[in-house]
């Protein structure tokens, strides 16, 4: 049974996660030039399916925390 290929932006999401290692959905979107929105939604929607984990929060310069999200083992 094949699989259904991933649109471009979950792979380009996928891609990024695998290069880079965990980072936040602001840190994706800026790299990926789309809004917080877009790739929040992106990431849950690759949760869902066992892309992606969440791997808990980083303080942020500002000091808030930031999500923080890696590819699923």
């Amino acid at each position: 049974m094949e699989q259904t290929p991933l649109p471009p932006l979950m792979q380009s999401v996928l891609t990024l996660l695998e290069k880079e290692g965990p980072l936040s959905p602001k840190d994706i979107a800026t790299k990926l030039n789309k809004s917080g929105n877009t790739i929040r939604q992106t990431l849950y929607v690759l949760k869902r399916v066992g892309k992606v984990q969440h791997v808990g929060k980083e303080r942020s310069v500002k000091g808030k925390d930031r999500a923080m999200w890696k590819i699923a083992r």
